[in-house]
């Protein structure tokens, strides 16, 4: 009875020992695919840093270009009024 009882948990342990190797070697690859996810985040993170620094950049550009077009504005502005009054003057003589 004892050599049955002993030969029927051998015959258990020997049919889980495969399917242990299973759950093992999936743990493993859940793994690997966890760290690889966490491997994109990361460089994902890296890039949404990188692409804010260029918004940035960029948006100081467009400010730059701005007060540089309002600065033309201004002089043509002036220079349009100036024209206006020469042309005046020149009239008026």
């Amino acid at each position: 009875m004892i050599f049955k009882r002993k030969s029927n948990i051998l015959e258990e342990n020997s049919k889980r020992e495969p399917l242990k190797r299973e759950i093992e070697e999936e743990i493993h690859r859940k793994k690997q695919v966890v760290a690889n996810i966490e491997h994109d985040v990361e460089h994902l993170k890296s890039d949404e840093e990188k692409h804010k620094a260029e918004v940035e950049r960029l948006g100081t550009q467009v400010e730059a270009a701005k007060t540089v077009q309002e600065e033309h504005e201004q002089r043509k502005n002036a220079a349009l009024q100036e024209i206006e009054s020469i042309s005046r003057r020149l009239l008026d003589q």
